[in-house]
């Protein structure tokens, strides 16, 4: 099926978006969405425009096509989320080592080091790699519309960053928690004439039981104190995001 409208699904890690995207590229020829799955792997400079862009993928991208994608999220409870992507993290790194893979620093720490170590011992690039992928995740990512955007703000008021974040929020067509994946299929069929529906489609979910806290089993493998109250600061300003964003409408 060939759509003439211009799609772009912001996959933010570990908020069902892998089934999200296996649903998207059933709507659209191969040669029509973009290859590049995460950041790393994209290039502004690339002289091809795609239909469907959907991935890990830096946002302010969009600003040099041609064209406008309507563009839309999922989000998912920050606590659950962030201790999510640390057992999805570190998981795919203790596999890799045992596979004896290459493997980057990042792997190389998140498999040898306790929770404590991790997020508050380290120092100098990994600590910013950590603070960039975990740190008020949502709050630095929509607020500049870049995966490295704790880097390129974290010196800003608390108060300001949050209110950039929630203006480009509202700039999104869509944006729904990932317990209301309904809605978003209800609103591709609306804007696109689909007929897709989410109810089924479990792609890369995880060995936990989704009845299980992640974030629970996260803080009982702390070994201090101290540090199981501060990795709460590393939500903080997403549930007040959240908050005014979710209560405004």
């Amino acid at each position: 099926m060939t759509n003439d409208k211009g799609l772009f699904f912001l996959h933010i890690p570990k908020t069902a978006g892998q089934t999200v995207h296996s649903v998207l590229v059933e709507q659209y020829p191969e040669e029509e969405f973009c290859p590049a799955r995460t950041y790393a792997e994209f290039s502004k400079s690339s002289d091809k425009n795609y239909k469907l862009y959907s991935g890990h993928l830096n946002w302010d991208f969009v600003d040099h096509l041609p064209q406008k994608l309507i563009t839309f999220t999922v989000l998912r409870d920050p606590c659950e989320r962030l201790a999510s992507y640390y057992f999805y993290n570190k998981k795919q790194a203790e596999s890799a080592i045992s596979n004896n893979e290459n493997v980057d620093e990042h792997k190389r720490v998140i498999a040898s080091t306790s929770p404590d170590e991790y997020f508050f011992g380290q120092t100098s690039e990994m600590k910013r790699f950590i603070y960039d992928h975990y740190y008020n995740f949502y709050t630095f990512y929509f607020s500049t519309r870049r995966y490295d955007g704790y880097r390129n703000q974290s010196g800003a008021p608390e108060s300001s960053i949050i209110d950039m974040a929630l203006v480009n929020l509202r700039q999104i067509d869509c944006v729904e928690d990932v317990t209301n994946l309904n809605r978003v299929a209800n609103f591709l069929n609306k804007e696109f004439g689909w007929h897709v529906s989410f109810d089924g489609v479990k792609v890369n979910v995880g060995d936990m039981p989704e009845y299980e806290s992640r974030w629970s089993k996260l803080l009982d493998l702390f070994e201090r104190d101290i540090h199981r109250n501060e990795i709460y600061n590393f939500v903080k300003l997403d549930y007040k995001l959240c908050y005014r964003f979710f209560g405004s409408r």
